[in-house]
């Protein structure tokens, strides 16, 4: 996949060449200085380092950007779709992983440290395929598909219960609400022993403004996988279900057919 990592200077060079105010996905107040004159010093501290590395050359007094990078700022700055992943690893903490969608492009950025930013291209058509390396959700078993659908208070109840190590009460709210034992079982040992945990949210965006979304969580146990999630769009339950890979898939692609088309 390649790519290249930017000081924080670097960065706002390029969100000042596609006059960005801000990019979906990171707090604009933290990226760009209020102070004006702080701002435009570190967009000079920027030019000179992009100038240094040849990805900035100047043409009749007009400052150029490399080709790549600015087609990567014009994605970010004005994205069809903004996909917003988080991984949590036990022991570890969250990762943060962000993607935007133009035509057939994708970029993806991370942020390797609070003043970098880590940006890569990534083909639309491969974008599902990014998702599923970063959530290698799986089901082990090849047993039943389970599913159960609650309040979202009986869910985060039934979470805070299984990192408490109080299973067995969170096991009895899932079979009370219709699930059967042996999958609330298993699920409620996926959540006190998660092998990695994660989130993702799906905003279609206008402008550089969302206008629409979708969002889910899941969860890889020893057995299987379990997707959390909207039971309907607007609906206040969630459906909770066990997952593997062909079923994540399906999901992701057809929610990048609904907000991107």
């Amino acid at each position: 996949m390649g790519g290249i990592t930017l000081t924080r200077s670097e960065f706002l060079v390029l969100m000042d060449a596609v006059q960005a105010p801000g990019v979906v996905g990171l707090d604009a107040g933290e990226l760009v200085p209020a102070n004006p004159g702080e701002h435009k010093a570190l967009v000079a501290e920027g030019i000179q380092r992009l100038t240094k590395r040849g990805a900035l050359r100047v043409e009749s007094g007009v400052n150029v950007l490399d080709t790549t990078l600015i087609g990567m700022a014009m994605v970010l700055a004005n994205p069809v779709l903004a996909v917003i992943t988080t991984r949590d690893n036990p022991g570890v903490g969250p990762q943060l992983f962000l993607h935007y969608m133009a035509e057939a492009l994708a970029v993806e950025q991370t942020l390797p440290s609070e003043d970098e930013h880590r940006l890569a291209l990534v083909s639309a058509a491969g974008l599902v395929d990014r998702l599923l390396e970063i959530l290698p959700v799986e089901k082990r078993n090849g047993g039943e598909a389970y599913q159960v659908s609650l309040e979202q208070d009986d869910f985060f109840a039934v979470k805070e219960m299984a990192e408490s190590q109080a299973g067995k009460k969170a096991t009895k709210i899932l079979v009370k609400n219709g699930m059967k034992e042996d999958g609330a079982q298993q699920l409620v040992a996926a959540m006190t022993v998660p092998e990695f945990g994660g989130s993702l949210a799906m905003l279609r965006c206008e402008k550089g403004q969302v206008v629409d979304g979708r969002n889910l969580a899941v969860v890889q146990g020893a057995e299987t996988a379990w997707l959390v999630k909207q039971a309907k769009v607007g609906s206040a339950k969630l459906a909770v279900t066990s997952c593997d890979e062909a079923g994540f898939r399906s999901l992701i692609a057809d929610w990048i057919g609904e907000l991107s088309g």
